[in-house]
Parts: C-alpha cells; structure tokens; sequence
C-alpha cells in the first residue's frame, strides 16, 4: 500500500539519526508485508502554522531529504532499518516565520538491528551512524566526519522483573543534519531495573557519562553519574501516589589552564498524590532539589516547590488543566 503525507510532519528514523524531526514538506512510503519504503523533503526553517505556505522543495540547499528502508523477517523477530539524510537547516526561525541565522549542511546515514530471542523475553538493538557536517555554510572552515554506535537489551525475568542495558559512543565531531540538537563527544553506559508488584511499580536506574573522548587538552574532561529512584504506588481504586528520588554528580578532570575544578552534585525529591473520580483528576505536588557546589566560587541552593493540578475532561475531545503553583 502507498500513503501520501503533505503538511506539518514528524518523521522518526534511527535514535542516533533522527528520532522524531518536526517540519512543513511531504513525506512518500510505500509498505508491503515485510518492508516499508520511505521518501521525505521536509523544510530546513522550522515553519509552521498557516503563513508561507506549504513551501515545499526538493532542493537541499533549503530542505532537509530523507530515505529510508525498514524490513523485519516472516515472524517478526529480526528487523533492519537503513536512512539517509541530506540537506541544510536554518534553525532560527519562529512559529510561522522564516530565521536568517546560520545554516548548517550536512549528510548521514545510519543502520540499526532488532531481534526478539528465544522466547520473547530478550530483546537486543545495534544501531550505528556516520555524519558529514558543517555547522556553518558561511565560512570557510568546511564539514567534518565522524561516527556513532549505541547498542542494548532488554529482557524480563518473570513476571515482577524486568532489566534494560545501553551503551553508547558519540564521536567529537558526529552530528546528523535530522538531530544536530543530540549530545556529541560523549560515551555512556546505563542500567535500569523495573520491579512491578501488586500495589507498587518501582524504576531503578544507573548512568554514567564521559566527554572530551578524543583527549582534547583546551577543555577539562567531565564525569556524569546519575542514581534515580521511581516508585508509583496504587493506594486504591481512586488514589495513587508517587515518590521519585535522584542524585546527579557532574566531576571535571584535567584542568587546563584558566578552568577552575569543579563538582556539582544535585539532590532532588517529590512526592504527588492524585486523586481521580469520574471525569475530574487532582494532583498535589511537592519537590525538592539542593545543588552543593564545589570549587573556588560555591554557590550551593535549596529550592522547594508546592503546587496542586487540577484536570477536567468530560469527553474524548474536551479536556480542562489547571495548575496552582506555590499553594
């Protein structure tokens, strides 16, 4: 079957390449059982709304181009996604207007792997990407090449227990011309643990990150680690309550000249308590977040925050939201 899109679209490829770009342009695919083509040009200034027309082009000077092929096998269990992109952005303009800033140009292509084994409780995902950007077609500083690769799992351990796992590298100078706001120069690894019983659903997870990965010595080299903690639990049929607890820890090492050593380390706590009956919805909340600033200017803060949401919604296509805040 073919489908034709013409508007205001989002288009998802690959994580590392583009999960979800949001512009005006048109978008052709093509499915049959096992695999799907795909063909886009999309704008490269951000327009929306009504002004400007539908503007659509197919010239990557003023465009961003997309192709992509996803095919899965007979039984579901193994899946390929390959996409292209190409194309320059201009990223800044605003709702339903047209920015005269710098534009970028650019081109990546990107391949990723799914596959459900044995029984359906293991999954795994290999993704991998190359990039060609430049981050400013008015000088003459010209594109640079680089790569990315992420891998993970996911799998369950009976009923009450489930584990994720992804790491992740990000070359210094890798940016794809469908995601360049994504986090480059970076390597990470992350753990996460859901236990699900009766009343209580709880999420546990581990990150940690590095940057500067090529050992650049004008800039420091920074260490993230994040511990969170998420338990929902279901106090009755109409009362349901969450607690959320983390810390972040950001380090620096390898000072040059100039850079003040630093570790900032974040605390944060909240507590919501909803109530639901019928068609209304009310959500008290309280947050805490403390920030402890070590380096030669500390600058440690405490902010507490209280508000309360209300919601409302008689119907499928009507819905009322209201948030008091400092209650």
């Amino acid at each position: 079957t073919g489908e034709i899109k013409v508007g205001d679209l989002s288009v998802a490829e690959t994580q590392l390449l583009s999960p979800g770009l949001s512009r005006r342009g048109f978008h052709l695919s093509y499915a049959t059982q096992q695999t799907t083509v795909g063909v886009y040009s999309l704008r490269g200034t951000p327009f929306y709304g009504i002004r400007q027309g539908l503007k659509m082009s197919v010239d990557e000077d003023d465009s961003v181009l997309g192709s992509s092929v996803r095919w899965v096998d007979r039984e579901g269990r193994t899946g390929v996604h390959v996409a292209y992109l190409t194309g320059t952005e201009d990223l800044s303009g605003s709702f339903a207007s047209a920015g005269a800033g710098i534009a970028s140009k650019g081109d990546a292509a990107g391949i990723g792997f799914t596959r459900i084994f044995g029984t359906g409780k293991v999954n795994g995902f290999l993704e991998a990407a190359v990039s060609n950007y430049d981050p400013d077609i008015s000088d003459t500083d010209g594109s640079t090449r680089d790569q990315a690769i992420s891998a993970g799992a996911a799998w369950r351990a009976g009923q009450k227990l489930d584990y994720t796992l992804q790491v992740q590298r990000v070359g210094a100078d890798f940016k794809s011309i469908g995601n360049t706001g994504a986090t480059q120069n970076i390597e990470s690894v992350s753990l996460g643990n859901g236990i699900h019983l009766e009343k209580h659903d709880i999420r546990l997870l581990l990150y940690y990150a590095q940057d500067n990965l090529e050992g650049d010595t004008t800039i420091p080299t920074s260490q993230f680690v994040k511990v969170e903690a998420f338990d929902q639990v279901s106090l009755s049929d109409n009362f349901a309550a969450g607690l959320l607890v983390y810390r972040e820890s950001l380090d620096t090492d390898d000072e040059p000249s100039g850079f003040i050593e630093e570790k900032l380390t974040t605390d944060h706590g909240a507590l919501d308590l909803t109530y639901s009956r019928s068609t209304w919805n009310l959500r008290p909340v309280y947050s805490t977040t403390s920030t402890e600033v070590e380096s030669g200017l500390t600058t440690d803060t405490t902010l507490t925050e209280t508000r309360l949401d209300l919601a409302y919604y008689p119907s499928r296509r009507f819905s009322l939201s209201l948030t008091l805040p400092q209650i």
